[in-house]
Order: C-alpha cells, then structure tokens, then sequence
C-alpha cells in the first residue's frame, strides 16, 4: 500500500466510485418500485425492463470501479480480475438495456428522415474511430498479452461504443414527447463516459500527455454525476 501513489486521477476516481454506488443505489431502488407497481402504459412497461437491466449494469459498473481502486491501493495485479468480470456484466447489461428501449420504443416514434442520416454518421465516425485505435495502438501494442486478456482489450472498446450507439434515438424519443428526463440524463452519462473511455484508451496504449488521465477521470466523474441525476429523477417522475 506504501508504493500507491494518491494523484489527482486517483482522488477523482474514488470520488466517481462513491458517486457510482450512490447511483446504484438509487437504480435498485427505482428498478424495485417499477416492479412493484401495476403500470398500463405500455411505455411504462418498457421502462419497467429497461431500468432492471441499467440497474444491473450500474451496479456491476459500480463494484467494478471498487474492486479496480482496492486492487490498485493493494497492489495486487494480475491479468484478470473480479473487476474485469463485473465490466464485462456491466456493459452487456447496459448494452441489453439501451438495445431492448430502442427496439421497443421504435413502433411508438417513427424518426424524421434527418435523424437515421445524423445517426448513420456519428456510427460511420464511430466505427472509423475503433479501427484506427485498433489497428495503431491496441492490435500492435498487445500481442504479448494471453488471449483472454487480448480478448477484454477487444471487447471493451467495442462494448463501450456499442452502448453509446444504442443511446443515439434516446435524444430524438424524447424531443417526441415519447420519454421524459430521467433516460434523457442517464444517455448523457453514456455519451462521456464513452469519450472518457476512448481518452483513457489512448492515453493507456499511446502514452499521452499526462494531464490527460486528469481528463478522462474527470469525465468519468461527470458521467456518473448522470447516472445518478437520472436515477434520481426517475424516483421523482416515475411515480
């Protein structure tokens, strides 16, 4: 523990860790009054779906931040840990969750013709993105490595923006009237922890500027302060 240095990318990262919990804590709980009660819209009964699964991937985020911060004052490294299991839970949970919403919501809101075009787009430049970083940084840079863990630098990337793709028709349900806030928040918690993903990756396989571990942290602190405002906001309105 004496060999851990306390930065101000590890000081945020417990404070995100603390927010992240405080945002589990929150989604549990709304994810437990949905199935409690008896809803006759049927986009409350998605919501209902929805927010089991963001309560599973929340909470399996929340442990895994935990567990990466304790191992990383303890020191004890290895290749694979409990951490990368609830990351892997984490993301196919979110992914399932955002998925299930779009598929759902879809016969309740057609979009106008300039949403799929500006949707398309930023999956066009998404795509670009993770072929760039994997075919200059993280292909090249971890050959060494088993495959199980070449495997979990593969999946992350992918899953990270996956979920951030599936958020894209939250934004264009809600200008519909189709959804209120509290989803509309927890998509913008997506939107940057996705561009403080893709900085920390960079960062981690192009050895960057350092102030930029500063950044992304920061960034993951704010996704979480989203989180956590939607889930609030979903005890308030959701009722």
């Amino acid at each position: 523990m004496g060999c851990y240095q306390w930065t101000a990318a590890s000081i945020i990262s417990w404070i995100q860790t603390a927010v992240l919990i405080s945002a589990a804590w929150l989604a549990i709980a709304d994810a437990r009054r949905f199935h409690r009660q008896k809803h006759k819209k049927e986009i409350m009964q998605v919501k209902k779906s929805v927010f089991t699964w963001l309560a599973i991937g929340i909470t399996s985020m929340a442990l895994a931040y935990l567990a990466q911060n304790i191992i990383m004052v303890s020191g004890r490294y290895a290749r694979i840990t409990v951490a990368d299991v609830l990351f892997v839970l984490s993301f196919a949970s979110l992914a399932i969750g955002f998925d299930y919403f779009w598929y759902k919501t879809a016969k309740m809101h057609k979009l106008h013709i300039k949403e799929p075009v500006f949707i398309f787009g930023v999956i066009c430049g998404v795509f670009i993105w993770l072929y760039y970083l994997f075919v200059m940084a993280i292909i090249p840079n971890s050959t060494g490595y088993p495959v199980t863990v070449r495997a979990l630098y593969y999946f992350y990337p992918v899953m990270v923006s996956l979920i951030f793709i599936f958020t894209l028709v939250v934004h264009p349900r809600m200008k519909a009237g189709v959804i209120r806030t509290p989803i509309w928040y927890i998509s913008n918690g997506v939107f940057t922890y996705f561009i403080a993903y893709m900085i920390q990756t960079y960062y981690k396989w192009n050895m960057g500027a350092e102030f930029l571990s500063t950044v992304y942290s920061v960034l993951f602190l704010i996704s979480a302060c989203y989180f956590a405002l939607g889930f609030y906001a979903a005890r308030k309105k959701y009722r």
